[in-house]
């Protein structure tokens, strides 16, 4: 692969290395901060649940990184690429428009439709077989019992709250549509349409970029999380991972955004300020 230069970069001085660990270090901070006071893994806590969504995605960056600067197993580094653009895509189509009552509707759809797979998955007739031992069988037993519980309880938690959420008076059709499958997904939501249209996942990628290329990009990245014949042809070059290491920076740049939109870009600097004062100290 040949490589592109980025004027953008290269006439601040930066390198893919130094421009990762510069906004990195704004990110993680800022999402860090951001999270004090708030609970990761409560329904009722939305903010909190878009941070633990932003230090999942930031993991992700992270490990992709890690990998990048090694120029090791390209193929991980776009599975890698894939999760976090669809991690980002699911904060982007949940949080990000101004519009409180659409962001209650999709994330709880978003919670109900997980939770109905989990339990749909968790909820069958394991019966005893003799491959592991009868105390291990009655523990494990026991701990999907309280999984399946929980997840019951996600969904009927979600449910009460979609009953008297305002869309269901405003299109009780489409409502009940929607929230039958759990489609969170949906493009759109008015008083006079009766079907859901719901959304692929390219559909979703003109949340982070605009451009029509880029959201087939991510969706042929799918080549190297299924394993598909494509995948063998790719390339190990030291210009092959500065063009990953590339597509990292840009990801990490659309989560940023997504936290000046929702939070202002001044408290996302001022959450950030004493992380990015030390490492300008160090460096």
């Amino acid at each position: 692969m040949a490589r592109v230069s980025i004027p953008e970069m290269e006439t601040t001085g930066h390198t893919p290395e130094t421009a990762f660990s510069q906004i990195m270090r704004l990110a993680e901070s800022a999402t860090e901060r951001l999270s004090v006071g708030h609970r990761k893994n409560d329904l009722t806590d939305a903010t909190g649940t878009l941070l633990a969504m932003g230090q999942k995605f930031l993991k992700q960056a992270n490990s992709l990184q890690t990998l990048a600067n090694l120029e090791q197993d390209a193929m991980s580094c776009y599975g890698l690429i894939r999760m976090q653009a669809d991690n980002l895509c699911v904060m982007y189509r949940i949080f990000a428009n101004k519009n409180e009552d659409e962001t209650t509707f999709r994330y709880l759809l978003y919670f109900l439709d997980g939770n109905r797979k989990r339990k749909e998955t968790l909820d069958c007739d394991y019966q005893y077989d003799g491959h592991c031992t009868k105390e291990e069988y009655d523990s494990i037993h026991k701990q999907v019992g309280y999984a399946i519980a929980n997840a019951e309880s996600v969904i009927e938690t979600c449910l009460k709250l979609l009953d008297n959420h305002l869309y269901k008076t405003l299109n009780p059709t489409l409502f009940q549509k929607i929230v039958e499958t759990g489609n969170w997904k949906y493009e759109s939501f008015d008083a006079i349409q009766t079907k859901p249209k719901r959304q692929t996942w390219e559909d979703l990628y003109s949340l982070i970029d605009i451009r029509q290329n880029i959201q087939s990009f991510y969706s042929y990245t799918s080549q190297y999380v299924h394993g598909l014949s494509n995948s063998l042809l790719l390339g190990e070059t030291s210009d092959d991972f500065y063009a990953i290491k590339s597509i990292g920076i840009s990801l990490l740049g659309k989560y940023l955004e997504l936290l000046y939109s929702l939070f202002g870009k001044q408290t996302i600097l001022n959450a950030a300020a004493p992380t990015i004062l030390a490492f300008s100290n160090n460096t």
